[in-house]
């Protein structure tokens, strides 16, 4: 009984050592990937989008999967073009703006201007739609949905004092979506179209009174030294998505797959991390705070009062989702309502 016994424990732990040999040689396949990315100058580039395809991902395949890894600005690519070519297979994976996806209103839904004006509803938010983008882009560009990742909080900055946001009243405000318009229209201001490269001449000129970006990138592109005021008018987080076209996934073995996916789940942790410390050395960068970057601006720092919130809500339901609700469908408020409306407690009615 005992030699039985033994000879069991034996096969038994031969077994459970055959099955490690065999997950720790999984076969990968040997791929090179074409990728796009974001801005090269950025953070999110440099710190995040970079290192892991063309150092990580390398790595952890054993050098079977290797990446040619461009950023879209030196490609000379523009934002909205970047999902229909991949859609085309002009390249395998890509990062891009979600908002730049221009006509689908659907994909928009997830960052509309003034919904969300923490991180923690930032979270909330991709979390609830994730599965809505998942299918939306699967059916409508043909590609999967690896990860979807922050920039910096989007704030106005504006060439004039501002002390609240009835000061927007009247002023020509720089913006980049159509919601965003929407919510500047609905605060009494007049949205007006110009190339982020164009903004600071547009500012000392007066040729617009405020603009709107990321923390970060104001600071670094010169906004602190043309303007007055920083206003914590949150529009916005620049949602970010990276996808791989579904023809060159469906040609990965299942091994490759998940070391992507898992290598990925990381990159968007990351993502999150180098969003939140941008924003907030921004922020220290243009209101006079320590900044490690250089000479702080002095920008006033202006935060929205109650009455302000009042009136970002009320600006919300009858003007940005009011109108959203017109290029939407009953499916698509129903999307809307359950995932990103539940997550900040807010709802498009018909």
């Amino acid at each position: 009984m005992f030699d039985t016994m033994k000879r069991s424990l034996v096969l038994a732990v031969t077994g459970l050592m055959l099955a490690g040999a065999g997950s720790a040689q999984a076969e990968y396949d040997n791929v090179n990937l074409k990728v796009i990315g974001t801005w090269g100058y950025l953070n999110q580039w440099k710190e995040v989008e970079q290192p892991y395809w063309t150092e990580s991902l390398k790595a952890a395949s054993d050098g079977r999967v290797t990446v040619d890894a461009k950023p879209m600005t030196d490609v000379g690519l523009k934002g909205f073009e970047v999902m229909r070519m991949l859609g085309l297979g002009v390249f395998d994976v890509a990062h891009g703006i979600i908002s730049y996806l221009g006509e689908d209103r659907v994909a928009e839904g997830i960052d509309l201007a003034g919904v969300v004006q923490d991180w923690n509803e930032a979270r909330d938010v991709v979390a609830s739609f994730r599965e809505v983008l998942d299918h939306r882009f699967d059916q409508t560009y043909q590609v999967k949905l690896l990860g979807i990742y922050p920039f910096p909080a989007q704030y106005m900055y504006c060439n004039t004092d501002v002390k609240g946001l009835g000061d927007l009243k009247g002023l020509k405000v720089r913006s980049y979506s159509k919601s965003m318009s929407d919510l500047i229209s609905g605060l009494g201001a007049t949205p007006v179209t110009i190339a982020f490269g164009e903004v600071v001449p547009a500012l000392q000129l007066g040729t617009v009174d405020c603009a709107v970006t990321g923390n970060l990138p104001a600071y670094v592109s010169g906004w602190g030294k043309v303007t007055k005021s920083m206003v914590r008018l949150n529009t916005g987080y620049a949602f970010s998505y990276v996808a791989v076209s579904n023809n060159t996934w469906a040609k990965l073995n299942e091994e490759t797959r998940n070391l992507i996916l898992a290598g990925v789940s990381e990159m968007e942790r990351k993502a999150w991390e180098v969003a939140e410390r941008d924003s907030a050395l921004g922020v220290a960068c243009l209101t006079g705070g320590e900044c490690a970057l250089g000479e702080a601006d002095k920008l006033t720092d202006v935060t929205l009062s109650a009455a302000d919130n009042d009136l970002r809500k009320s600006v919300l339901e009858n003007a940005v989702l009011a109108s959203y609700a017109e290029r939407c469908d009953e499916a698509c408020i129903a999307d809307w309502n359950r995932s990103v409306g539940q997550a900040v407690g807010l709802e498009i009615r018909d």
